[in-house]
């Protein structure tokens, strides 16, 4: 319902004044270093869709986001890989090692920039992702928005126009806000300590691959399955469920890049019987499918194992 105003006019059914709110939620001042676009199409390559290209991994002492605006491909972010297609922002944290691998029948196109002197919270300088949580944010619902946004932010950074710099700063900022809101971030947030919520957490880190329902953990701690919910809700990031689909996927992940184990063993030492399940289950948390997970992770391994091997150096004539 709107708000009373005495600034001008008294609200009226054809004529309402809807004032902004007053709450601050974070404060942002994002200095922007460079925006730009991806597009293979502008390389002069007459078979642009036979064009595949990666890049080695590496990282920034800045923030930098990615919007996909077409192709696909796959990212490395981390120690986690993820399948990236148009609708998905990329979020880089810095100091984040990342490389991105584009598609040779679909190459990426994106928009992207870069910006520091960003400070939210408990995140840390220049973070916007907390731990944890995907940097890869699904934002189709509002991708003509951010295409827009982040267009103009192009053309005002190569603008040589008045007032271009505090165009891309406001650009930037909104962009930021925008990211925030889809990440749901809350700046307010306390985790404080609970010691049936500790209980809860250390049976479920150890028991996570055996455990069956949540009726489980109730069992364990003595508890009953609202009063459960409610502590989680309380003092936890994420429901108890979510913590063990978490665990789970962590420990695929690790046996998926360093053992030889099928897809239905690394399911059924996770604590899936189906192997179905467990490839939708992982799918829909890492982006990506359990075998190319593992195809991935062998390429980053032997692209860092082959830089690193010893050059040698060019003999003088």
């Amino acid at each position: 319902m709107p708000r009373k105003t005495k600034i001008h006019r008294p609200n009226q059914v054809e004529r309402i004044h809807y004032l902004p709110s007053k709450r601050v939620e974070v404060l942002l001042h994002p200095q922007l270093l460079y925006a730009g676009e991806l597009d293979v199409s502008r390389s002069g390559r007459r078979n642009r869709h036979s064009f595949m290209w990666r890049e080695t991994r590496h990282k920034h002492p800045f923030l930098e986001v990615l919007l996909i605006t077409g192709g696909e491909g796959t990212v490395a972010i981390g120690s986690d890989t993820y399948s990236v297609h148009r609708g998905n922002c990329l979020v880089y944290n810095q100091d984040e090692i990342h490389a991105e691998i584009s598609s040779s029948h679909a190459p990426l196109a994106a928009f992207y920039f870069a910006a520091r002197n960003i400070n939210i919270g408990k995140l840390g300088l220049n973070k916007l992702v907390e731990p944890g949580v995907c940097p890869v944010i699904a934002v189709e619902d509002d991708l003509p928005m951010l295409e827009k946004y982040f267009s103009d932010l192009v053309h005002e950074s190569r603008s040589s126009e008045y007032y271009a710099k505090e165009m891309t700063e406001s650009l930037t900022r909104m962009l930021l806000i925008l990211l925030l809101r889809k990440l749901n971030f809350d700046n307010t947030l306390h985790l404080a300590q609970n010691n049936l919520f500790r209980i809860a957490c250390n049976f479920i880190d150890e028991h996570y691959t055996a455990i069956h329902n949540i009726d489980d953990i109730c069992q364990h701690c003595k508890i009953s399955r609202f009063y459960l919910m409610h502590i989680f809700k309380q003092y936890g990031e994420k429901p108890p469920l979510q913590r063990i689909i978490s665990k789970r996927i962590e420990l695929a992940c690790s046996l998926l890049a360093s053992t030889d184990m099928s897809t239905e063993q690394v399911a059924e030492r996770c604590g899936y019987e189906d192997e179905s399940y467990f490839c939708r289950i992982f799918q829909k948390h890492k982006h990506i499918t359990p075998l190319r997970y593992r195809k991935t992770k062998a390429w980053l391994k032997e692209a860092e194992d082959s830089s690193s091997e010893p050059q040698t150096p060019c003999k003088k004539s």
